[in-house]
């Protein structure tokens, strides 16, 4: 493959890559415990007064977070049971699985389901990842982004380019061929569905920094993300 950056520049790219993908798929993985909470107060303490009116998803969930004075974990998970689960009086919601999105029936466990299920078996990734739910489900999807992003960054440490790179082409293939093609509109989704500020501020991580990954590995021009906020 063409190499779009440097060695040195894959090695800071594939650091916001591991940081973000693992803290967005973790928020999607379950309802909110005291980690992924503490996790966001860590976010919200790297934003100070004056950038409080800063616009994108890290800096919508350092707002909701300084609103909170305990961690609302029950809120949280009333949000997360409507919305991901469909449990509640809203009979609407963000169904995160990559089958729903895809396939023509909009049900459970289709094509996509059995795609993922030899991307993650073919290498045994399954058991180097933190698997909640299904293999099409947007956590396992962001927890494969995120430990494709390690590898390459591992390789790289043991002075591997060529290593590092082949596994870079894999990441690319499973971001374009698998994410891309569903998890934006799942964002929109629960930025349309979610009644709390917290995963519409995930969604807005999650869907901004996959489409900013997938324009940099295309060739457009892109400054280099930042990984700080992201646990």
């Amino acid at each position: 493959m063409s190499h779009y950056c440097t060695a040195e520049e894959l090695e800071q790219l594939s650091a916001a890559r591991e940081s973000i993908y693992a803290f967005t798929g973790q928020a999607f993985s379950k309802e909110a415990d005291e980690r992924l909470w503490q996790a966001v107060e860590d976010i919200a303490a790297a934003h100070t007064e004056s950038n409080s009116d800063a616009s994108g998803g890290f800096a919508r969930l350092a707002r909701y977070a300084a609103r909170c004075e305990d961690a609302p974990l029950t809120e949280l998970a009333v949000d997360y049971a409507a919305t991901f689960l469909g449990i509640g009086p809203r009979h609407d919601g963000a169904f995160p699985y990559e089958s729903v999105y895809t396939s023509d029936e909009k049900l459970l466990k289709q094509e996509a389901f059995d795609e993922m299920n030899a991307v993650l078996r073919s290498k045994r990734i399954a058991l180097a990842i933190d698997m909640v739910s299904d293999e099409d489900h947007v956590s396992t999807e962001l927890a494969l982004l995120a430990r494709y992003a390690h590898d390459v960054r591992r390789l790289l440490g043991k002075g591997d380019t060529d290593g590092a790179w082949s596994v870079e082409s894999e990441r690319i293939g499973f971001l374009l061929g698998h994410a891309m093609r569903w998890i934006p509109d799942f964002c929109a989704d629960v930025k349309r569905c979610a009644k709390t500020d917290f995963y519409r501020a995930i969604a807005d991580i999650a869907s901004d920094f996959l489409m900013l990954d997938a324009s940099i590995v295309e060739g457009e021009p892109q400054a280099t993300p930042s990984k700080a906020g992201a646990a």
